[in-house]
């Protein structure tokens, strides 16, 4: 599977699938990424909350399964990190990625999807 650079144009997912995180604290980075020329797309748990998470177990899967199956983003950010990502991983479905290859970019517990992987 080979994964393109990224390009103008190129479409970043920026998703909390764990941790909670506000908008705020990413301005910064979607100010960058769109200088670069690049499009970004916010996951819909950005800026909301479900106790120390983005929202809950469900909301958080649906999110980031929504953008792996979304052929028009390029690369998928982890917004944070933090105890959270495992909890989903089980509900994920990653074979759109073997049509549609794309970055997925994150640390900590992001992690367990790069080993799925």
């Amino acid at each position: 599977m080979q994964i393109k650079k990224l390009i103008s144009g190129d479409c970043v997912g920026i998703l909390a699938p764990a941790k909670r995180i506000d908008f705020k604290e990413i301005a910064y980075a979607i100010e960058v990424f769109e200088s670069w020329g690049l499009e970004v797309k916010l996951g819909k748990t950005i800026g909301t909350g479900e106790y120390l998470f983005s929202g809950t177990d469900e909301e958080r899967a649906l999110d980031f399964q929504e953008m792996l199956n979304n052929d028009s983003i390029d690369v998928i950010f982890s917004a944070r990190g933090g105890y959270g990502c495992a909890r989903i991983i089980d509900q994920l479905d990653f074979s759109a990625l073997a049509k549609h290859p794309k970055w997925l970019v994150g640390f900590s517990d992001f992690t367990v999807f790069h080993n799925h992987l």
